[in-house]
C-alpha cells in the first residue's frame, strides 16, 4: 500500500496528520523542517520507513504575473499523473486558483520584481522556493515519487526583504523588525500572508489527500 511523507517547510500542512493517518495508515507522516535547506539537512530528516510519495508543502513566490497571493501551485514533474485530477478536485472544492508548472528553487531570496521576472524567464518557471529541487533529489534517491505543493505569498510585482524570518512566531518577527525598520510595512504584510497562506495550504493538502 502507498505510504506518504509530507515535508512541511516553515509552516504548512500540520493539520493534515489525522487525514493522512486515516487514509494511508501509520507508516505515513508529516515532518516539519526549519532552517535553510541543504542536502545534509534533509538527509538527517527522521523517517519511519521508505515512503512511496514525498509531498513538499510550503510557501513560494510568484514568477508570473497571473499568480496572486493565496493561489496554489503544484509541480508534478516527479509524480504520477493521477495527482493532476486530485489537485484539480481539491482546488475546485475550496474555490481557489490552481496552476501546474515548474517551481524553481533558488539559494537566495528573490527580493525585487526584476529578479523574479529574470528567473522566471530564464528557467520557464511559474514560482520560486528554496527547497523543492533539493527535496526532489532526496526523495528520488529513496525511490519515492515527489510532489511540490505551494501557496503563493509574494506576487511578481512585490518587493520583499532579502532576509525573511519565515514562520508564525510574532516575537521572532518583532526582533527582526527592530533592526530593519524600513522594511516594517512589508514585514507586517508578509507575516499576515504567512498566517493566512498556511491555513489555506493545510486545507488544500487535506483535500488533496482525500482525492
Amino acid at each position: 500500500s502507498q505510504s506518504i511523507t509530507i515535508i512541511q517547510t516553515g509552516m504548512g500542512a500540520a493539520s493534515a496528520q489525522q487525514v493522512l493517518d486515516s487514509l494511508y495508515g501509520t507508516k505515513s507522516e508529516i515532518v516539519t523542517v526549519s532552517g535553510l535547506p541543504t542536502s545534509n539537512h534533509f538527509r538527517a530528516v527522521p523517517l519511519r520507513g521508505n515512503p512511496s510519495l514525498v509531498i513538499c508543502a510550503g510557501f513560494a513566490g510568484a514568477l508570473q504575473p497571473h499568480l496572486k497571493f493565496g493561489d496554489m501551485v503544484v509541480d508534478l514533474r516527479g509524480a504520477e499523473s493521477e495527482w493532476i485530477e486530485k489537485a484539480k478536485a481539491a482546488a475546485q472544492k475550496m474555490g481557489v486558483s490552481l496552476s501546474f508548472g515548474n517551481i524553481h528553487s533558488s539559494d537566495h531570496v528573490l527580493s525585487t520584481p526584476e529578479k523574479k521576472k529574470e528567473v522566471g524567464e530564464k528557467w520557464r518557471a511559474c514560482a520560486v522556493d528554496m527547497e523543492s529541487e533539493i527535496l526532489k533529489a532526496w526523495a528520488q534517491k529513496k525511490g519515492a515519487n515527489f510532489i511540490a505543493v505551494k501557496v503563493i505569498l509574494d506576487e511578481l510585482h512585490d518587493s520583499i526583504p532579502a532576509e525573511i524570518p519565515i514562520g508564525e512566531n510574532p516575537a521572532a518577527l518583532f526582533q527582526y523588525a527592530l533592526g530593519h525598520s524600513a522594511n516594517l510595512p512589508s514585514l507586517i504584510r508578509l507575516y499576515w500572508r504567512q498566517r493566512r497562506g498556511a491555513q489555506k495550504l493545510a486545507r488544500f493538502v487535506e483535500n488533496l489527500l482525500k482525492g
